[in-house]
């Protein structure tokens, strides 16, 4: 086996260089971040306003083009492009919206959030197989999250699954009793249920 036997000198300069290494690593790691921070902090006070929505895309993407593994990022830009998609109704802002939802389930594969979005983003075009399919992942990983059962309650009920709406529905008020919105639902199905017998 070799052995390099170094004097104490030349082991000096190896571990400072080491250290200066990690230094110069860990202020890069650093610095990236900051950066895409100051990009996703413009953003989101430019996606409060309906007029500077374009603009905060652009300032999503340039966080995501520091940080692309920044499941947040992902979300966050989907949803601008869901909202611009709804606006417009462009094809291009939904594939985008649906990219970007895709991208931060499969960074993160505990967030729920993303999946709830990804199903309203299928909602919207009236795709109700995907839109189910993203619903009922969402709620595997929150089961007791009322948001989550109210929209697979309104995705079965516009899907025509009224039985499977109603059962929904109901989940939302084992979940919150007192859930007006859900008590109405509830008797707006069974009144449709009752017309169809």
């Amino acid at each position: 086996m070799l052995q390099i036997d170094f004097s104490p000198k030349k082991k000096k300069i190896v571990f400072v260089s080491l250290i200066l290494i990690s230094i110069i690593f860990l202020s890069y790691i650093s610095i990236r971040s900051f950066l895409a921070d100051i990009h996703y902090q413009e953003a989101k006070k430019l996606s409060k306003n309906i007029e500077t929505w374009r603009e905060a895309a652009s300032e999503y993407k340039k966080a995501i083009f520091i940080l692309p593994g920044n499941a947040e990022y992902h979300d966050e830009v989907g949803q601008l492009y869901l909202k611009l998609f709804l606006l417009y109704q462009k094809k291009e802002h939904f594939e985008k919206a649906v990219f970007h939802f895709k991208k931060s389930c499969k960074l993160n594969p505990y967030n729920a959030w993303a999946h709830y979005h990804l199903a309203w983003a299928y909602w919207n075009k009236k795709m109700y197989k995907e839109a189910e399919k993203e619903a009922k992942k969402a709620l595997e990983l929150d089961p007791n999250n009322a948001t989550y059962h109210w929209q697979l309650a309104v995705i079965y009920k516009d899907a025509g699954k009224l039985y499977k709406a109603a059962s929904e529905y109901k989940e939302v008020l084992r979940i919150i009793p007192h859930h007006a919105k859900a008590k109405r639902a509830i008797k707006e199905i069974e009144r449709k249920l009752g017309n169809t017998r």
